[in-house]
C-alpha cells in the first residue's frame, strides 16, 4: 500500500481521451495525495475506497498495511480535497479480529446505512442515524 510519512497515499490517474484505448499510454499521472490520517507511527493503507452518493464524499477505510503492522481499522471521509484533509469518525471501532476490506452505502429493508465487510465473510452496519456518523 503506498504510503509517505506513515501517510497512506491516493495515486491519481486522468484519462488524457475518453474514448481512447485503455492501455497506460491513454492515462496521464496525476500529483499523489496523502491522506491527513490520525497515526501512532503505524503503517496505514487504504483497505477501502468507495464513492458515498447520499454523503457526497469518499468513504475510506484504513488499516494495517503491512502484516507485522497492528494499526487498527479506521473510517474516514475525504471530499476531494488536493490537502488529503479528511474527516475520522472516531467512535465507530471494529473488532479486532475484523479486517475491514470493504464499505459501502445502501439501503437496508428501506433505510440507509453503511455496510463494512471484512476478509473472512463478516460484516459490519451502522444505520445512517447512528451517533458515530456525525
Amino acid at each position: 500500500t503506498p504510503g509517505i510519512d506513515d501517510r497512506p497515499l491516493i495515486l491519481r490517474v486522468r484519462l488524457k481521451r475518453i474514448d481512447g484505448p485503455w492501455d497506460l499510454a491513454n492515462f496521464e499521472m496525476l500529483p499523489p495525495i496523502a491522506l491527513a490520517t490520525k497515526t501512532d507511527r503505524e503503517e496505514l493503507g487504504i483497505r477501502s475506497i468507495e464513492f458515498d452518493r447520499s454523503r457526497g464524499v469518499v468513504l475510506i477505510v484504513v488499516g494495517n498495511s503491512t502484516s507485522e503492522s497492528k494499526a487498527p481499522f479506521a473510517l474516514y471521509s475525504w471530499d476531494g480535497n488536493r490537502e488529503g484533509r479528511v474527516q475520522h469518525f472516531p467512535g465507530v471501532q471494529f473488532h479486532k479480529r475484523m479486517k475491514v476490506e470493504g464499505v459501502t452505502h445502501g439501503e437496508v429493508a428501506g433505510r440507509g446505512a453503511m455496510v463494512f465487510v471484512d476478509d473472512a465473510g463478516g460484516y459490519q452496519l451502522l444505520w445512517d442515524d447512528d451517533p458515530r456518523l456525525k
